[in-house]
């Protein structure tokens, strides 16, 4: 590569910014990050991208809950065990904690899992192929069994993670209810509590755009009443 002036760099870096925020599940960014890490041009991660496996934090300030609609998958195969990933809907949690919000700045998110939404029908199922793979307790798999019982009109799911491998979180639960296409209410369960979310909306924080991509509706819930503008 050839000698970059001020103005290539600058380029350079809005080119990265357009793909970090382009990706939903932040994936873009961390990649990034570990590649400026290994250059040398940043000395540590940001908080945020330490460690994917970070239990969740039960000072939390800030949750943003969104959903996402995959289209239905294509059945390609006959599979011995049930289709835990590739689900019509799904979405992803992000955590902020402490004060003084910038709810732009991605190395501000204290915490942030996907999941992947599965029907009350194989929900259980599901859980106990993930069990049997020694990727969850059965405590868990008893949550899940249960939510899925006693709910059958919603959607389920396990948070996971990615990092050196794939983590399924124990004793975390999200159930959502989806009517004609679009989610209507949800229930985060952690091992800290629950959190309840029945505002979805159609739009951004702030700005108040329409979301892009295949996100289809958020819910924003706050315990500092100086969010109150974010979360509506």
């Amino acid at each position: 590569m050839g000698y970059m002036n001020n103005r290539d760099i600058a380029d350079a870096i809005a080119n990265i910014k357009f793909a970090i925020d382009a990706d939903p599940h932040d994936g873009t960014r961390h990649y990034v990050l570990s590649k400026l890490l290994k250059a040398g041009i940043i000395d540590t991660m940001p908080v945020s991208a330490l460690d994917p496996y970070r239990p969740f934090p039960e000072d939390w300030t800030a949750m943003q809950i969104s959903i996402f609609d995959n289209g239905e998958p294509e059945i390609k195969r006959n599979r011995a065990k049930v289709q835990r990933t590739k689900m019509r809907f799904g979405g992803n949690v992000k955590v902020w904690t402490g004060t003084s919000i910038d709810f732009s700045k991605k190395n501000q998110i204290a915490w942030t899992h996907n999941f992947y939404l599965w029907q009350s029908s194989i929900a259980g199922q599901v859980a106990q192929e993930l069990q049997d793979d020694k990727c969850i307790s059965g405590e868990t798999v008893t949550m899940i069994t249960s939510a899925a019982s006693c709910a059958p009109e919603f959607h389920h799911s396990i948070p996971m993670s990615k990092g050196s491998g794939t983590r399924w979180l124990n004793e975390h639960l999200i159930s959502v209810k989806i009517e004609d296409g679009f989610p209507t209410c949800c229930l985060f369960k952690h091992p800290a509590g629950h959190v309840v979310g029945d505002a979805f909306t159609k739009l951004t924080a702030g700005a108040g755009n329409a979301l892009g991509g295949n996100c289809i509706a958020q819910v924003r819930i706050s315990r500092n009443g100086d969010y109150d503008q974010w979360v509506s």
